[in-house]
């Protein structure tokens, strides 16, 4: 046989086959609604229970409050919170800057350079150049510009 002979006796069968079931599944469901009871099912029993479900709004409000209340509050407890360790952050980090700056300034004033005394002589000289007016910078004659 040739390949198109061959398909086409595949799709057949399939398709043979797929009517056979759409054949069973309604037989199937016809025979389950022959076992229904209409009239319990239709409420025309005439029993006085209804089959009912009430919601009360105001309860869900309520509760939808109440809920939205305690998450506002955690919030509110957890940012308290993380603030409160951010100021603790800073203030150790704070005194560990100041321990720091007063090791280095304590470092620092054991390693100052000591001053040596200057002779009579020098300190006179020192002294004397402080006092003594400086000098007024020269000032260079202005020149005639002159058009050509």
């Amino acid at each position: 046989m040739s390949k198109a002979t061959e398909e086409n006796t595949k799709l057949k069968r399939a398709i043979a086959i797929s009517a056979v079931l759409h054949i069973l599944l309604v037989a199937l469901l016809i025979w389950a609604s022959f076992d229904e009871h209409m009239d319990e099912a239709a409420g025309g029993g005439g029993g006085s229970a209804i089959d009912a479900v009430m919601v009360d709004s105001g309860a869900v409000v309520q509760q939808y409050e109440s809920k939205q209340q305690a998450s506002a509050r955690q919030a509110a407890e957890q940012s308290k919170q993380r603030a409160q360790e951010e100021a603790r952050q800073k203030a150790q980090e704070q005194a560990r800057r100041e321990a720091q700056e007063k090791a280095l300034q304590q470092q620092n004033w054991q390693n100052r350079p000591l001053r040596k005394k200057l002779p009579r002589k020098k300190r006179w000289q020192k002294q004397r150049r402080r006092l003594k007016p400086k000098k007024k910078p020269r000032r260079m004659p202005a020149r005639k510009l002159t058009l050509r």
